[in-house]
């Protein structure tokens, strides 16, 4: 039964749209029911037409349900058995791992974690940006090896975009660009300026980080997620110098940290000369509304090291992600990287800094 909160603080689409969630999810409404349809639904919890059809639309975007011509909404049919037991979870985990799917035709909605659709990619501007660096006044350029730090005009396209987007403040002596998030963080540690090597980690957080910093022999103090983002207090009892975070959109549990809790972290790291790696990997992507500003927007001390990618907007094949180091850290890079090459492509770079953000 549907229950609504007329005086609580989240928005009644919200509420309606979460109820229903968990009934798919728990298989109290399973796959080919018929969903209430919205009129009937508003009149029977008497709110307004428009918040049933609004959380109906969140439901459909993330395929929990969708359309059916003459039978108004119907539940979606998961690819995945929510209710298998422990035991075939993990049967299952590891039989994906080593027998590939070739199966991928058949399925509708893919929720694989960093698989794209590869419809979604802008094929046709990408030859013509690709045709446009290749047979233009500057296509020597494409074949050399460019600077350590990436492409200048692409640098100051990203900066650009940054601050309009994310409100983040640079200039492009401080963009840094590399082959993914991973390699990012290879950089950060390679600069890491303490013998303490300890860092703090979200709990959960994402795998392929938390790989790194043990691959190079630190210590991973993992510190609780609430529901509003990392828990302050044990972060703040924690010997760590370092903290690695996703404060705009916290993976894989989504909390978004709020303004207080930011004030509250950068503090933190002022007050202790720490620092913080803010992943902002997904910052692009709004079911509605503007982009939440970046934690590097706010930071007036310059203790965040912010590392973003083009996997999510728009291809992890492209292997590109991009770091903004304080300025005080770009002696110690200059220092250490000095004879390195850029690791991403010139003329992936060249075809990107031609986009218009």
């Amino acid at each position: 039964m549907l229950h609504i909160e007329h005086k609580a603080d989240k928005p009644i689409y919200q509420q309606l749209y979460e109820q229903i969630k968990r009934d798919i999810l728990v298989g109290k409404l399973p796959a080919g029911t018929q969903i209430t349809s919205t009129r009937a639904l508003a009149k029977e919890l008497h709110i307004g037409r428009n918040t049933v059809e609004n959380a109906y639309a969140q439901l459909a975007l993330e395929g929990y349900i969708k359309s059916k011509a003459g039978s108004g909404s119907v539940v979606n049919i998961l690819q995945f058995d929510i209710h298998q037991s422990a035991t075939e979870q993990v049967t299952a985990k590891k039989d994906s791992i080593f027998t590939p799917s070739y199966k991928a035709q058949n399925i509708q909605y893919n929720f694989q974690y960093g698989s794209l659709d590869a419809a979604s990619f802008p094929h046709k501007l990408w030859r013509q940006y690709m045709a446009d660096v290749l047979d233009g006044l500057y296509a020597q350029e494409v074949h050399q090896e460019g600077d350590v730090q990436g492409d200048r005009d692409f640098r100051i396209q990203l900066m650009k975009y940054l601050y309009h987007s994310r409100g983040v403040n640079c200039k492009p002596e401080q963009i840094v660009l590399c082959s993914g998030t991973q390699a990012a963080l290879e950089i950060i540690i390679k600069l890491f300026p303490y013998a303490n090597k300890k860092v703090a980690m979200e709990e959960p957080c994402y795998n392929g980080s938390s790989v790194i910093f043990q691959r190079n022999e630190f210590e991973i103090l993992p510190i609780p997620v609430c529901k509003d983002g990392i828990e302050l207090t044990e972060l703040a009892s924690s010997p760590a110098r370092m903290v690695y975070v996703t404060p705009s959109h916290q993976f894989p549990m989504g909390a978004v940290m709020p303004i207080h809790k930011r004030i509250e972290l950068l503090r933190w790291a002022q007050e202790h000369d720490n620092l913080i790696i803010e992943d902002d990997y997904d910052s692009e992507f709004r079911y509605n509304g503007r982009p939440i500003p970046a934690l590097q927007s706010i930071d007036q001390q310059e203790r965040v090291i912010y590392v973003g990618t083009f996997s999510k907007a728009l291809s992890p094949g492209l292997r590109m992600a991009y770091l903004i180091l304080p300025t005080w850290l770009l002696p110690a890079y200059q220092k250490r990287f000095a004879g390195y090459q850029c690791t991403v492509p010139l003329i992936e770079q060249k075809i990107l800094a031609r986009c218009e953000f």
